[in-house]
C-alpha cells in the first residue's frame, strides 16, 4: 500500500527535501542507527551538528519517554528526557544533542549517546522496551549545517499540531476517547457515567449503591469500564446469535453460550358434539374421506373406490395399502390419517431391512370412542417387537458391512437410524428406529405396546365428555403422560427418577414416594411447627418455606391436580437429623435441595408429620407457601383452543390442565390443547445464556450482561438467564456462586435512558 502522507509529522524533513542550490548543501540530514545495546555511535565529524529523535511508528494511545546520556561526560547541549505524548505521529522529532563545535571550523568530533525508552499506557502501566528492541522503536537523525537546524526549528510546532489533531480524532471514537470526551459520547447516546459502586449485603441480601469511596472521596466510573458499556450502542449490531455472543463480550468475560435445544410442543385434539348427532357424522365423514383403510378387506376396497381422486393417486394409495397389509398385522376396519400412513410404510421398510420378524403388530388404529389419541386416525398402538430382536437390529445397522438398500429415500432412513443410534444410544421403546421414519411420537403405554404418531402427541391426552349441551359449561382435563401412562406428570415423573438416581448414587439412603391415593391421609398428620423448633432453621436455612398453618396448605395443596405434584417420604435417619436440628441439617437438607433443582424439580414444600416424617412436596407447578422456589418458571404448562367445525362458535377458558367448554349452539367443534413438559431444555422462542462450570460474575459482570440483552434482543425471542443468575454470579466477592435472590433478579442498573439523551450531568476531567 502507498502512503500518500510521506512525511507525516517530519516536517523538517519535507523542508529540506525541497531546498536548492547552495542552501541545500548547508543543510544535510541522514539517518543514525541505533546499535543492540541501545547506543548511537557517530564515529566521524560533523559540521553544525543536530541529533534528533522520535517514535519510528504512530504511538496511537501509549505515551513513550525516552532518556538520552552522552557518554565520556556531558558536552554541549543535551535535552536527557524526551516525553512523546499519545497520538504523537512517526517522524515528530525532538532535539536530543547539540555537541560544543570548534570556534574556526564549526565542526565536531565523535560522541556517543546511550538511550533507554519507556511506554506508558492510559491506564498508567508502564513497560520498559529492551536495548534490542530501541532500533526498532525510535529513529534517530543527525541534522547538519545552520540552515538544517534552522529548518527544525520552524518545523518544530507543526508537529505539535499534527498530535492535537489525532486527539481531536480520537476523541470522536469509543475506542479511544478518554474523560470528558468519553462524556461527550455519552451524552449523544443517553448513557451516563456511574457515581457510584454496587455493593451487596449478605445480612438483608441486598444490593446498594455507594456513592462515596472509603476515605470520603467522589466515586467516578473510570474510562475503561465507561467505554465498554458505551461500545454496546455506538456499532451496528445484528440481533443474531453472533451479534448477542458479540455484546455479551464486550466486557471481556469469555465462554458466553447460547443454548436453543428446545423442547417441543405437543399437541392433540378431540370432537365434541353438541346437541346432535353431528359429531358421529362428521368422524363417519372423515373415515369414509379422508382415512387410509389399513385392511385389503372389501368394505375396505369400497371406501377407497367411493373416493374421487385422480387415477395416479388412487393407484398410489392402493399400492400404499398393499405395502401396508403385507408389513403390518391390522385390526378390523383399521384406519389412519394419511400422513400417518406413510409413516408406517417406512417403518414396514426398515425393519424388514434390518431384518426384524414380519409382519408387526398394530394392535389399534383409529377408534372414534378412543378420545384425543385415536379419534382422528393420528396415532396407532403397536406391539413392540422384542427386545432381543431390536438389539439385533441395533447390531446389524451399526455393523460396517452392512449393505444399504438401492432404495435412496430408504438409505437416507437407515443412514438416520444409524445417526440417532450414535448419537442417544438404544432405548427400550425403538424410538431410535421409529423415530428417524418420521415417528414424531413414540410413547410407551406398557411394557409390550408403544403409541406412535406423526404428530408430536407425547404423553398428551384430553378427558372428558364426547357430548356437551349449548349454553352449558363442560369440563376437560389436559394430562401429560408419563411413560408406562403411570399417574405423575411426564416432566415431574422424570424429574423425580434422575433425582433419585443422583441421591442415590452419592450413597445417600433413598426417600419413598407416596402413592397418590395415599398420599392424603399421610398429608392430613402434618403438624404445623414456629421459629422455636430446630426443624424451623433447618427449613429456612436450606432456603425452603416454613408452613405458618399446615392444616390450611394441606387444603390448598390438594386442590391443584394430583399429577402435577407427588409426596416424598425422606428416610428415617436423615428425617430424625432435621426434625432435631443437627449440626449436619442444613447442609444435608440444602445438598438434597441441590439435587432437586437441576432434576427439573420446581417447587418444593417441606412438611412435618405427628409421626415424625418429614415430607417434600415436589412439584411441577408452583406450591401453596413455596411458588416457583427451584426454578423460575412451570415445567409443564397448557393452552386450550376451540375451532367450530360446524356451528356458530365456542369459547374455552386459554390456560391451566382444566378447563371449560361452552358452545353458542349446535354443531360439532375441534377442542386443541397445546403442552409442555420440560426436560430441562428450552422452550421454542426461548434461549437460554450458559457460561462454562464455574465461569463466575461479579455485580457489574452481571448487570453488563443484562443490559446487552436488552440491547441485542431479537424479535418475539425470550432470553432465559436462570442458570446465569443460580450458577455464575458472585455477590460477595468470595469466589463462589451465590444464587440470585428472585427479588434481586432484576435488581441492576441500566445504563441507557432515551431522555437523557443530550445530558451528561457528571463529567470527568479531561
Amino acid at each position: 500500500m502507498i502512503d500518500a502522507d510521506l512525511w507525516r509529522s517530519a516536517s523538517h524533513r519535507n523542508m529540506l527535501a525541497h531546498l536548492a542550490g547552495p542552501i541545500r548543501a548547508g543543510a544535510i540530514d541522514d539517518a543514525l542507527p541505533i546499535d543492540g545495546d541501545g547506543k548511537i555511535v557517530v564515529d566521524h565529524a560533523t559540521r553544525e551538528p543536530l541529533v534528533v529523535i522520535g517514535p519510528a511508528g504512530d504511538l496511537g494511545a501509549r505515551t513513550l519517554t525516552v532518556t538520552v546520556t552522552r557518554e565520556g561526560g556531558a558536552e554541549g547541549f543535551i535535552n536527557g528526557t524526551l516525553t512523546f505524548a499519545d497520538w504523537t505521529e512517526r517522524g515528530a522529532y525532538l532535539p536530543a544533542y547539540r555537541p560544543d563545535v570548534d570556534a574556526v571550523l564549526r565542526s565536531a568530533g565523535s560522541f556517543t549517546l546511550a538511550l533507554a525508552a519507556t511506554f506508558s499506557d492510559a491506564d498508567g502501566t508502564t513497560s520498559g522496551v529492551a536495548a534490542g528492541d530501541l532500533g526498532a522503536v525510535l529513529e534517530a537523525r543527525i541534522v547538519e549545517g545552520v540552515a538544517g537546524r534552522m529548518a527544525v526549528l520552524l518545523a518544530a510546532e507543526k508537529a505539535r499540531v499534527r498530535r492535537e489533531l489525532g486527539v481531536v480524532a480520537a476523541s470522536r471514537r469509543i475506542e479511544t476517547a478518554r474523560a470528558g470526551a468519553l462524556d461527550r459520547i455519552g451524552a449523544e447516546l443517553g448513557v451516563r457515567r456511574f457515581s457510584s459502586v454496587l455493593a451487596y449485603d449478605p445480612a438483608t441480601k441486598s444490593i446498594s449503591e455507594a456513592h462515596l469511596a472509603s476515605d470520603g472521596s467522589p466515586v467516578l466510573e473510570p474510562d475503561p469500564s465507561y467505554r465498554r458499556r458505551l461500545a454496546l450502542y455506538r456499532p451496528l449490531q445484528r440481533a443474531n446469535r453472533s451479534g448477542v455472543l458479540a455484546a455479551l463480550g464486550l466486557r471481556g468475560e469469555v465462554g458466553f453460550g447460547l443454548d436453543e435445544a428446545d423442547d417441543i410442543f405437543a399437541v392433540t385434539a378431540v370432537s365434541i358434539g353438541v346437541d346432535g348427532p353431528f359429531r358421529d357424522d362428521f368422524l363417519a365423514h372423515v373415515r369414509a374421506a379422508y382415512l387410509v383403510w389399513l385392511e385389503r378387506a372389501p368394505n375396505a376396497d369400497a371406501a377407497h373406490d367411493a373416493r374421487f381422486l385422480p387415477a395416479d393417486r388412487a393407484a398410489a394409495t392402493t399400492d400404499l395399502r398393499d405395502r401396508l397389509s403385507a408389513a403390518f398385522k391390522v385390526p378390523a376396519d383399521g384406519a389412519v390419517a394419511p400422513v400417518l400412513a406413510s409413516t408406517l410404510d417406512t417403518i414396514g421398510k426398515a425393519a424388514a431391512a434390518l431384518g426384524l420378524p414380519m409382519p408387526l403388530t398394530v394392535k389399534r388404529a383409529q377408534d372414534s370412542a378412543g378420545g384425543s389419541r385415536y379419534e382422528l386416525g393420528l396415532g396407532v398402538d403397536l406391539e413392540r417387537p422384542a427386545p432381543a430382536d431390536l438389539a439385533a437390529a441395533a447390531a446389524a445397522i451399526r455393523d460396517p458391512g452392512f449393505v444399504m438398500p438401492r432404495d435412496l429415500a430408504l438409505a437416507g432412513v437407515l443412514a438416520a437410524v444409524r445417526a440417532a443410534l450414535d448419537a442417544d444410544g438404544e432405548d427400550a421403546g425403538g424410538a431410535w428406529l421409529f423415530g428417524p421414519c418420521g415417528a414424531r411420537t413414540v410413547h410407551e403405554l406398557d411394557a409390550s405396546t408403544v403409541y406412535l404418531s406423526h404428530l408430536p402427541v407425547s404423553g398428551l391426552v384430553i378427558e372428558g365428555p364426547t357430548t356437551a349441551a349449548a349454553g352449558a359449561a363442560t369440563g376437560f382435563t389436559a394430562r401429560f403422560l408419563a411413560p408406562g401412562d403411570a399417574g405423575l406428570n411426564a416432566a415431574l415423573a422424570a424429574s423425580l427418577a434422575t433425582a433419585a438416581a443422583a441421591w442415590t448414587g452419592a450413597g445417600n439412603a433413598p426417600w419413598t414416594e407416596v402413592a397418590p391415593a395415599a398420599a392424603g391421609p399421610v398429608l392430613a398428620t402434618a403438624t404445623t411447627h414456629g421459629p422455636a423448633d430446630p426443624v424451623f432453621t433447618v427449613f429456612a436455612g436450606a432456603g425452603l418455606p416454613n408452613t405458618g398453618d399446615a392444616a390450611a396448605t394441606v387444603g390448598r395443596l390438594q386442590t391443584l391436580p394430583g399429577e402435577l405434584w407427588a409426596v416424598l417420604t425422606l428416610a428415617a435417619p436423615d428425617a430424625a437429623e432435621l426434625i432435631a436440628g443437627g449440626p449436619d441439617a442444613i447442609d444435608r437438607l440444602s445438598k438434597l435441595v441441590a439435587v432437586l433443582r437441576p432434576a427439573g424439580v420446581v417447587s418444593v414444600l417441606p412438611l412435618v408429620t405427628s409421626a415424625g416424617e418429614v415430607l417434600l412436596v415436589a412439584a411441577a407447578i408452583g406450591l401453596p407457601e413455596a411458588g416457583l422456589n427451584l426454578a423460575d418458571r412451570r415445567a409443564t404448562g397448557f393452552r386450550w383452543y376451540t375451532v367450530p367445525i360446524q356451528g356458530p362458535g365456542a369459547s374455552v377458558g386459554a390456560i391451566g390442565s382444566r378447563t371449560t367448554f361452552e358452545a353458542r349452539g349446535p354443531g360439532v367443534f375441534a377442542l386443541v390443547c397445546v403442552g409442555y413438559a420440560s426436560r430441562g431444555k428450552t422452550t421454542p422462542y426461548e434461549v437460554a445464556v450458559t457460561l462454562p462450570d464455574g465461569a463466575l460474575l461479579d455485580l457489574e459482570g452481571y448487570e453488563f450482561a443484562m443490559n446487552a440483552l436488552e440491547q441485542v434482543h431479537p424479535m418475539g425471542v425470550m432470553f432465559s438467564t436462570y442458570r446465569l443468575r443460580r450458577e455464575h454470579v458472585d455477590l460477595d466477592g468470595d469466589g463462589t456462586a451465590d444464587p440470585l435472590p428472585v427479588v434481586l433478579s432484576r435488581t441492576y442498573r441500566r445504563f441507557r435512558f432515551e431522555r437523557d439523551r443530550g445530558q451528561s450531568p457528571v463529567e470527568a476531567d479531561v
